[in-house]
């Protein structure tokens, strides 16, 4: 593929002691994208991963779930005041699937970049995004904290605070990029930049080990202290007891 996820982390997921771990696998994938001051291109960028994603059959995410190798997939960006990203992430992956689920990804992602994103679906996500800023339409959230929220974002970065209340320019901009092969543009050169993929096993013997550990950990210390410390200690608890009341 034209994809290199440069490193890979392996964790262990925490789940019920009862659980069954079969299946249960997740994989978070994640490239850098644009510095939040490129309006334009995150923009964009929203906007081609709701094309690509909002839904079970979008073309992505559809190519994805047929396989049958997840139960769901996502794919996203986030905003941080240090890092931006676009987010891939796959849920109840099926057990020794994760190499032939990432196959199908990206070959699925190089399909997408040769034959283009449908146009209807970017004119579809756009017509959701207008009429969500022009009616305000945040859903459960107040308008005003929203608007707050995002000034705020932005003069924390040093920008102007009141650019995230201006979308018309970014409306027309992305209207006018469509059947231009900007958007394909603009995916691929994200999916090159430097990427982090976490795979998270199942193991529902985990939290009875960390507790086993860490009881132990503490008989340990315990047995080193002194009866001098062990009493300061307890007057200690009982003092905490008593502030807590």
């Amino acid at each position: 593929g034209i994809y290199c996820f440069n490193w890979k982390v392996l964790r262990q997921a925490l789940i019920e002691d009862e659980e069954d771990p079969t299946d249960k696998t997740r994989i978070y994938i994640s490239h850098n994208t644009f510095p939040h001051k490129e309006r334009y291109k995150n923009s964009a960028l929203s906007l081609v991963c709701e094309a690509l994603a909002d839904s079970n059959n979008a073309p992505l995410t559809k190519k994805i779930l047929d396989t049958g190798l997840c139960e769901s997939f996502s794919f996203f960006p986030t905003r941080s005041y240090s890092l931006n990203a676009l987010n891939a992430v796959f849920i109840g992956v099926k057990d020794s699937k994760e190499a032939e689920l990432m196959s199908v990804y990206e070959n699925a992602l190089s399909e997408v970049l040769l034959s283009g994103i449908p146009t209807d679906n970017l004119s579809s996500a756009l017509g959701r995004r207008e009429f969500h800023v022009r009616e305000a339409d945040f859903g459960t959230y107040p308008a005003g904290m929203v608007y707050m929220s995002s000034c705020l974002e932005s003069a924390f970065l040093g920008e102007d605070p009141t650019e995230p209340l201006k979308y018309e320019h970014l409306l027309v901009f992305m209207r006018e990029k469509l059947n231009t092969g900007y958007y394909e543009e603009l995916l691929k050169s994200v999916l090159d930049t430097p990427s982090a993929k976490l795979i998270l096993h199942p193991d529902n013997g985990f939290s009875k080990r960390k507790e086993a550990e860490l009881e132990a950990e503490l008989d340990a210390s315990l047995e080193r202290m002194s009866k001098e410390e062990k009493t300061a200690l307890e007057k200690q608890a009982e003092l905490f007891e008593i502030w807590q009341q």
